[in-house]
């Protein structure tokens, strides 16, 4: 391990000044350690570690951090260092005007702090940045007279998170071709193509390399090519940057040119790329991802002449094919059996992953050589013919393998729904225990007995997914489709409708599924529209804006082809894409959708329901924002919303339920309070905005009190509002000259606002626009209350989650460096 710097800090006091710190050097290109971030099996040894190989060890101090027995430990770990002539910097970075604990000023006596108590903090934490990047770069100078030298490259590289791929146990017969990929490299070819049918071992042979050359190399970065390169870029669960995320009012294409430099800038000629099932012909993107000094390794099935390449053919041996087919089957192969078994690899033509699906099913099943050999032949297998890589055509005879074993082999009834559920959820797979939820299994004992058979593929994280080969027999031979799998789908979009409900990071692990049964659905049928509508509402929950309005659009141009203008469904989705817009920060793009939504549903007719209610309250909504700005127009809508659902609460109570179009949930007493609380929630921020704060804080609180403990969302709204109004009344009764009254407001303004960031740190993350608004109006009250030190905290971390969200010259980050200076 070999660290840059080690920050040693009072986690509770300073988390957010170290994480400021961090954004910066790691944007220098530093590499960093500090707990609990960086922290890896036994604590004590790990951070013992760190210190041993850091050069710069910095302290961020404060009374907390002076007193803490381990920080303590950690000046003592590092001063044993410096007498030992080791080559370390000590910097302490003095933040608070606190007395500072004997123990540490006996540590610290003969170093020169770095007071950093003086607002604005962010000044003081560029002077550090500033003389870290001087030590680095000539350790032996004098920190003051070293000039800054930035490394272009690695200032706008953030920090690559490495992923390598996990190989298989089971792997004979490519050796030779390991070497040949490694001498490749080595010769000078930069961009590798591993050239071969579907099946025949290209994914495995390019982890083996990746396993078995960890160490020639600095960063792997392991990738599945889905639809397009520009997506795997923008996906942050594919390339994953740490510390650079798309902006709310960036473009997919914007967000891809700006992280595709970033990728550039990091990558070296020790990096390696490896880009899995890259199945396409050309992709326009291609030129400009493989540029740079890394190494790139790619697997496909077509032909791409003009890039060095390595055709991956069947193993040649057929006793190496039988010593694998032996393996896969898990014992010695009988001596009865050895013909027959020979005949049957002949037949599929040596191809290894149907060698392994013949054999598991072999094992299985407890078949003879015989028995397998007479499936096959039933298969008509032995008229395949010799297959040659010419583009995704050229996959047919591994493809006809594949469905002839899928076609034979004895699947129940419960197998091939399983499989045809899966065949849904794209190459990438999904969370065991998510798909066994949506599928209604009462336990794992198909899905295992599937993956027994190398039909299902279990991969790291618990995750599992069909072979892209399988997954297109399946599609195929069992065509699934919203009727066969409708109870699957249900429950799935069920899932999605609740995502505003679960924390941010468990969505993230489902929206490559997600954005696979987007694809494979479209054109919708709109007989099940409602429920489609889940699929871009749950895409703009994990930024994918574009693939959100896309596909609700779709959507809608279906409803409004089938149903026309006048349909509460048409309506319905045209409400639903204007959430798309606005949740993706094209507000004002948003309006003629939301006003749209409620004239199809007015020139409908029909009775009053929830849905409707929902679309008066959203074009009041808009009627209060600045650029559309009409309270009289918010107003009378807001109230028709509360009117209609006030009597929908009516005809509950009486027994009669109206229902409503949101397909994947029961409307109950429950559904139609949290509605009836969202228009309170509106109809205060309007009052907010009309300056009526104890109007507004009144709305804000019959809000939270219709919510429960599965609504954590919605409580972080009714807090967070509640101190908006806290806030800006402690600011008037400060005008009036109510001190006592203005320090009680800011009170309760800061107890509403840190328990708002608390939910909103959980359900949204730090990098989302509620969770910097939370944060920046704590530090706001914080200054309000003249609790300088600790608002000087609080707006670091704001300035920190600004500046990734934005980027460091955005208006937003220098509004909140001009709230730092405090004089």
């Amino acid at each position: 391990m070999t660290v840059d710097v080690f920050i040693s800090h009072h986690t509770d006091t300073c988390l957010h000044i170290v994480e400021a710190i961090v954004n910066k050097l790691e944007r220098e290109g530093l590499r960093c350690w500090y707990a609990p971030r960086n922290t890896e099996g036994p604590y004590a040894d790990s951070i013992t570690r760190a210190i041993r190989s850091c050069k710069i060890f910095l302290l961020i101090l404060n009374r907390q951090s002076s007193e803490s027995v381990h920080v303590l430990n950690e000046l003592d770990t590092v001063t044993k260092r410096l007498a030992a002539g080791e080559a370390v910097s000590l910097i302490p970075f003095l933040v608070s005007n606190e007395d500072i604990s004997l123990d540490a000023q006996y540590y610290l006596g003969r170093f020169n702090w770095i007071d950093a108590t003086t607002p604005p903090m962010y000044k003081w934490i560029d002077e550090l940045t500033a003389r870290i990047i001087r030590l680095i770069n000539n350790p032996s100078a004098a920190p003051e007279d070293m000039p800054v030298y930035r490394n272009t490259a690695q200032r706008q590289g953030y920090q690559l998170i490495e992923k390598i791929p996990q190989p298989a146990d089971l792997f004979v017969g490519r050796e030779e071709l390991l070497l040949e990929i490694s001498k490749r490299f080595s010769a000078g070819d930069r961009i590798l193509f591993l050239e071969g049918i579907g099946g025949i071992g290209k994914t495995e042979l390019a982890k083996q390399y990746a396993a078995q050359n960890r160490f020639n190399y600095d960063r792997i970065v392991f990738i599945t090519y889905l639809s397009s390169l520009r997506d795997l870029v923008c996906d942050q669960t594919a390339i994953e940057i740490a510390g650079l995320s798309q902006r709310p009012e960036e473009t997919t294409d914007q967000f891809f040119i700006r992280k595709l430099q970033a990728l550039r800038m990091l990558l070296t000629d020790r990096s390696l790329i490896i880009i899995d099932n890259y199945g396409v012909d050309t992709d326009p993107d291609f030129s400009a991802f493989v540029q740079g000094q890394h190494r790139v390794l790619i697997t496909t099935r077509n032909v791409h002449p003009a890039y060095p390449s390595i055709k991956i053919g069947p193993i040649s041996d057929p006793d190496v094919m039988l010593r694998l087919f032996a393996l896969y089957y898990g014992e010695d192969i009988a001596e009865e059996d050895l013909p027959d078994i020979r005949e049957v690899l002949r037949l599929i033509e040596n191809h290894t992953y149907t060698a392994e699906l013949l054999a598991r099913q072999m094992e299985a099943s407890f078949m003879t050589g015989k028995e397998l050999l007479n499936i096959l032949e039933q298969g008509r297998l032995a008229n395949g013919l010799s297959e040659t890589i010419t583009g995704r055509r050229g996959n047919a005879t591994a493809f006809e393998h594949i469905k002839a074993v899928f076609t034979v082999n004895q699947l129940s009834n419960e197998e091939m729904q399983v499989m045809r559920e899966m065949a849904l959820m794209g190459p990438s797979g999904l969370p065991a225990l998510r798909f066994k939820e949506w599928a209604n299994l009462p336990t794992f004992d198909l899905v295992n007995g599937l993956i027994h058979r190398s039909w299902i593929r279990k991969g790291d994280s618990r995750r599992i997914s069909l072979h892209p080969l399988v997954q297109e027999v399946v599609r195929e031979v069992l065509r699934p489709d919203a009727e066969n799998c409708h109870e699957f789908l249900y429950r799935f979009c069920t899932y999605l409708y609740q995502a505003w409900y679960r924390p941010y990071t468990e969505n993230l692990l489902i929206k490559d599924a997600v954005l696979s049964v987007a694809q494979y659905l479209q054109p919708f049928d709109i007989s099940h529209a409602c429920m489609w509508a889940s699929l871009p509402n749950f895409l703009w929950q994990v930024g994918e804006f574009d693939a959100s309005i896309h596909y609700q659009s779709i959507l809608f141009d279906a409803c409004l082809a089938t149903l026309g203008e006048a349909s509460m469904i048409t309506g319905f989705i045209a409400k639903s894409l204007a959430g798309c817009y606005f949740n993706s920060g094209r507000i004002q793009e948003s309006v003629p959708w939301y006003e749209r939504g409620l004239q199809c549903m007015l020139a409908a007719g029909g009775p009053e329901t929830e849905d409707l209610a929902m679309a008066y309250e959203k074009v009041a909504r808009c009627a209060t924002w600045e650029f559309c700005q009409d309270f009289a127009k918010a107003e009378n809508n807001f109230e028709k919303a509360l009117a209609i659902r006030k009597r929908l609460i009516e005809k509950l109570e009486a027994g009669e339920n109206p229902g409503w179009l949101e397909a994947c949930l029961q409307y109950d007493m429950r559904h139609a309070k949290i509605r009836m609380g969202e228009t309170y929630m509106e109809m205060g921020r309007m009052y907010q905005a009309m300056g009526e704060y104890h109007k507004a804080w009144d709305y804000a609180d019959q809000y939270g009190q219709l919510q429960d403990s599965r609504s954590r969302s919605n409580m972080a709204y009714s807090l967070y509002d509640k101190g908006v109004c806290h806030y800006h009344l402690g600011l008037a009764a400060r005008v009036d000259g109510n001190e006592p009254q203005a320090e009680e407001e800011f009170s309760s303004a800061l107890q509403c606002l840190t328990e708002a960031l608390d939910i909103n740190m959980q359900m949204r993350g730090s990098l989302a626009i509620d969770t910097l608004e939370n944060q920046e109006l704590i530090a706001d009250t914080l200054a309000a209350m003249r609790r300088y030190p600790e608002a000087a905290n609080a707006y670091t971390a704001a300035l920190s989650m600004a500046e990734k969200l934005f980027g460091e010259d955005h208006p937003r980050a220098e509004q909140i460096k001009q709230k730092m200076d405090f004089s």
